[in-house]
């Protein structure tokens, strides 16, 4: 079920013990019910139990146990050292206190064995996770690692037992297996090794048998892309079994050419006269894919009131060219619901379709829509983009959250009437529709502030970026319960998330709501990019994805382990052809159907250039402004497989930019708590940020459409936060709008984090939510599943209206003079010059008949001006449009000041 459990920011491949003598292969394990995180705050927590004592027992062959310990967390909860402080016949072991502290009441762990510094982790670095049963009393509870070992086993004997950790094809005609030899196993011999197709035994050779692996050749011509193989060994105790991954196989020309499809029909699809309703997947290696058509979207066991599992059709697809499978049915069967039942060879699981446009509660079932229908009943062909951006750097980003910007009581959302219902405005508060709303204000004393997307159209920005709201996992949408995340943890990629529905349950209410919010930023001439995360899923082998097809869609290494460059216990391989495909398809698709404008690539490092490269340009023939762009780094350590799109190939890479970290650490200092920059009197990083200024990174080869200028997004500290944990907090709305300034005011694409133009604050003292913790005073920096700490404070905005200002004068300064917005190189090299750089930081800019100079000063003092100018904004009054020629001038600490002539 998907979204009954906690709530997790980067969601890991969990695996529930299920210990199996003999049987580790990671194929064979049994799926966890909810994927975790090691490292995030989690407002839950969990009643005490019984039990007294988890004790963790390691051996190591080796005997090195001073160079290692355990990093162990709570399901949920923040990880936390453990050493090994006691011995005993089997190696050494550490004891967890379960009745107070950290662990209190927990239950469910994660566990990695790792040297101290991070420099090693044992068992191939992955994660793993183990549930003390209910039953168990005040006795405690053991558990047993070996070295090299990835399962965990609950007695010393199953530990040291011999075992078949995992077989693959290392290409068409060779198998590799990785196996543990137990201390008095016998010596293995040929007969010992056996491979089956089903239950057909094929015959084997070349077998090669070491202390750890076992390597054979198999006949030419013997292994076809749609065979299930098993490999079998016997060892003292009993025979292991293994499936052997084909993962490496789908590289292979001969299945690029057999099985890539290059239809524009996958998913659902209607004739012209919209009376027949055609299904199609992409299910190469299945012996059957059958199409359930149901009445609701909520099966029967998350609702007995609404919910059913009434079947409307059944009907078995027929494999069609290209690995596809496909339907058609003689109706029109718009809103109703379908999941396919897929035999992948290995498993049978009734799957949603990757291509849904749509999904019911918790996205476990897709919804059936014909848009067309939609969109005639609400009009949607009069719904155009704004027209006000000819090119990237015209933008000014804003990074917004639909749930932050409307759930305070202080957002002042309204009653409304919405598609023939009325909802009241405590029911829509944290949903689309609040964020169509205009007229929403917020009033203290004598003064009344604009809210939600008028305080934007007021701000004078012209691009949000909105964080996901495709249907991501974490987030439970039945029922009253209000969870919360940022949603980097995809589910259904083309489908709407629910949690921001009034009416979840309804896979078509969603989108209308969503199109009416969409219809109101076009109207404010707001344009919206998308922040999409195809880099990883939010669990592994439990996606639709990996049952449809096992081990294609995730990028794996070479020995069949999945790859973990998101640092979330999978990436995706972008480099093949049906999930580059599946990309470029999707983002097109949200870039048509919803009037998006632009994408943000989450880990865009993660994914190819090829790919990003065609995303833009197919997107592009629908709005040939779209811009695209991302983080350009990976979370974790990836595969060498493929040329990722980072700050070095991005340059080469049409039509992608990238953000510009290089500036954000010189500004105001990296996250670390304590970290300063130059705002704080540093002294190193100038270059960087005078690179910036000219929008550029690296040395200048980089354009300016493609450098995204920030100092604050919603990863790690707000700039209000940053400072106050770098410094006293002295001077601090200085240092607030003199970072913003210098983003703004610069070459490149500027991008500004929801609230930091009013000090907006994650520390809980300043909000007017509570939820009876006493927390007050704390500044959290990783928030993503925390409402309490990033939910908008509107009454911010009044007690910083100065500040709030100051940067709505900024933005009209960019949007007023096309100098501060120039795309190339060449560009900026005839009209941009740099004056000073150092303790101050100053340059002129050339803006078709007039010239501006902008100076930044970190200790103030007077500056000298190169020849006769007015005074137009500094970060202390804003605008000032001087009609007095000046030669100098006296900034403050921390003083911005723009001239013009």
């Amino acid at each position: 079920m998907k979204k009954n459990n906690k709530i997790f920011a980067c969601l890991s491949v969990a695996a529930m013990l299920a210990t199996v003598t003999f049987v580790s292969c990671s194929q064979n394990k049994t799926p966890a019910n909810k994927e975790q995180n090691n490292n995030h705050i989690n407002e839950n927590v969990q009643d005490a139990v019984s039990q007294k004592m988890l004790r963790i027992h390691y051996h190591r062959d080796d005997g090195a146990y001073s160079e290692w310990d355990i990093w162990l967390w709570p399901e949920g909860g923040a990880g936390d050292a453990v050493k090994f402080t006691k011995t005993d016949d089997y190696g050494v072991y550490a004891e967890v206190d379960l009745e107070s502290g950290a662990y209190a009441g927990a239950t469910k762990f994660g566990i990695i064995i790792r040297k101290p510094d991070w420099s090693a982790k044992d068992a191939s670095g992955a994660d793993r996770f183990f549930e003390i049963p209910a039953d168990v009393g005040d006795q405690g509870y053991d558990i047993y690692l070996y070295g090299g070992k990835e399962d965990i086993y609950t007695s010393p004997d199953e530990a040291q037992s011999s075992a078949l950790n995992n077989a693959y094809f290392q290409d068409i005609t060779t198998v590799k297996a990785d196996i543990f030899l137990g201390k008095t196993e016998h010596t293995l011999v040929v007969s010992d090794i056996s491979l089956y197709d089903g239950d057909t035994k094929i015959d084997i050779s070349n077998v090669v048998i070491t202390s750890d692996s076992i390597t054979f050749k198999v006949p030419e011509g013997a292994i076809s892309y749609s065979g299930q193989y098993t490999l079998k060994v016997k060892f003292d105790a009993g025979v292991a079994s293994c499936n052997v991954s084909l993962t490496s196989l789908y590289d292979d020309k001969e299945f690029y050419d057999a099985y890539t499809y290059y239809g524009d029909d996958l998913g659902v699809t209607f004739n012209k006269t919209r009376t027949a309703t055609t299904f199609k997947i992409w299910a190469p290696i299945s012996k059957s894919v059958i199409l359930n058509i149901y009445e609701s979207g909520t099966p029967k066991s998350l609702s007995n009131a609404f919910g059913s599992d009434a079947i409307y059709k059944r009907i078995e697809l027929k494999k069609e060219q290209q690995g596809v499978w496909g339907a058609t049915i003689n109706e029109n069967l718009h809103g109703k619901y379908y999941t396919y039942t897929v035999d992948n060879g290995y498993a049978v699981n009734e799957v949603v379709d990757p291509y849904a446009k749509s999904c019911g509660v918790n996205g476990l079932r897709g919804c059936i829509v014909d848009f067309k229908a939609i969109d005639e009943e609400i009009h949607w062909n009069e719904v155009s983009r704004p027209n006000n951006i000819t090119k990237p750097t015209d933008q000014i980003i804003y990074e917004m959250h639909i749930n932050d910007m409307t759930n305070s009581e202080t957002a002042g959302t309204k009653d409304m009437e919405f598609d023939g219902k009325s909802y009241t405005a405590k029911k829509l508060r944290g949903k689309y529709l609040a964020m169509s709303q205009t007229g929403t204000t917020y009033t203290d004393g004598t003064t009344t502030v604009t809210t939600g997307l008028d305080h934007l159209k007021e701000l004078g920005v012209n691009t949000v970026q909105i964080q996901p709201i495709y249907d991501f996992s974490s987030v439970e949408e039945f029922g009253s319960s209000k969870g919360y995340n940022w949603g980097y943890d995809p589910l259904n990629y083309n489908c709407l998330e629910g949690s921001y529905s009034v009416n979840p349950e309804d896979g078509l209410s969603r989108i209308k709501e969503f199109k009416a919010t969409m219809k109101a930023f076009c109207e404010a001439g707001i344009n919206v990019n998308m922040d999409v995360v195809y880099n990883h899923t939010a669990s592994t082998e439990n996606t639709n994805f990996e049952k449809i097809i096992p081990g294609y869609y995730h990028r794996m290494t070479e020995a069949g382990k999945y790859s973990n460059g998101s640092g979330c216990g999978n990436e995706m391989a972008s480099e093949k052809p049906m999930y580059r495909k599946f990309v470029v398809d999707s983002c097109k698709f949200w870039c048509e159907t919803y009037n998006i404008s632009g994408f943000r690539f989450d880990l865009m490092k993660l994914l190819d250039t090829v790919t990003l490269q065609q995303v833009y340009e197919e997107c592009a023939k629908v709005y040939p402004q779209v811009t695209v762009y991302g983080e350009p780094w990976t979370g974790g350590t990836s595969t060498d497989t493929y040329v990722g799109v980072d700050q070095t190939t991005v340059i080469g890479t049409k039509g992608v930019g990238a953000f510009n970290d290089q500036i954000r650490n010189s500004i105001r200092g990296g996250n670390d708590q304590g970290a300063t920059g130059w705002i704080h009197n540093g002294t190193t990083g100038v270059q960087k940020i005078v690179d910036g200024i000219k929008g550029t990174f690296y040395g200048g080869y980089i354009n300016a459409e493609k450098v995204v200028n920030y100092v604050a997004c919603h990863d790690n500290y707000c700039i209000n936060d940053q400072i106050e944990y770098s410094s006293d907090g002295s001077n601090k709305n200085n240092k607030i709008t003199q970072s913003d300034a210098m983003i703004t005011l610069a070459e490149g694409i500027p991008f500004i984090y929801e609230g930091d133009e009013f000090c907006r604050t994650k520390n809980i003292y300043h909000t007017t939510i509570k939820d009876g913790k006493d927390e007050a005073g704390q500044i959290i920096h990783n928030t993503y599943n925390a409402p309490l700490y990033n939910t908008i404070n509107w009454a911010d905005k009044i007690t910083n209206l100065k500040v709030n200002n100051i940067h709505k004068d900024l933005f009209k300064i960019r949007n007023d003079y096309e100098g501060f917005r120039y795309a190339k190189n060449s560009e900026i090299a005839e009209n941009v010059t740099i004056l000073s750089q150092g303790k101050v930081i100053a340059y002129k800019v050339k803006s078709g008949d007039k010239e501006l100079v902008v100076v930044h000063s970190q200790a103030g003092g007077a500056y000298n001006l190169p020849g006769s100018y007015k005074l137009l904004f500094n970060n202390v009054d804003g605008l000032v449009n001087s009609s007095t020629s000046i030669t100098d001038y006296m900034l403050p600490v921390n003083g911005t000041a723009v001239f013009v002539k």
